[in-house]
């Protein structure tokens, strides 16, 4: 099995992202089939959609998730570990197809590690350096 959170062999970004005061999205081609994930901010419902329609719906507000997708005869993957902080991937057959399914929230994380440079008094170049591999820009 490939490693959920290997860099992505194409470099790919949803089509479409949006972000409000309660919720956020982000929408991605699989083949021919658009792939939806909308989320609330307060609740922690998700919303997964396949060409408009609800494929998929729950509730979390935990660090971790990893949903499961059929998309056509397609194995969609969405994988997140200590979100919102890192990136949420997706994988489609087991093949890295997104590095980050929500690239709206770029701000937030450069807000939370500045953060946490300045808690820790930590050397910025090590911190930086630890940021841009999670965030998959190294």
């Amino acid at each position: 099995m490939l490693d959920p959170f290997a860099p992505p062999i194409l470099e790919t970004h949803p089509h479409r992202a949006w972000l409000n005061a309660s919720r956020m999205g982000s929408a991605f081609h699989v083949g021919p089939h658009e792939v939806e994930v909308e989320t609330t901010h307060w609740t922690g419902h998700e919303v997964y959609r396949v060409d408009g329609e609800e494929a998929h719906t729950h509730h979390t507000l935990g660090w971790h998730s990893r949903q499961e997708l059929k998309v056509g005869d397609r194995l969609v993957v969405i994988d997140s570990r200590w979100y919102p902080l890192l990136p949420v991937r997706v994988s489609v057959d087991e093949r890295p197809h997104l590095s980050d399914l929500f690239p709206q929230l770029l701000a937030f994380r450069v807000l939370a590690i500045a953060v946490i440079v300045l808690a820790s008094g930590t050397s910025l170049s090590i911190l930086t350096s630890w940021a841009l591999e999670g965030l998959g820009l190294m």
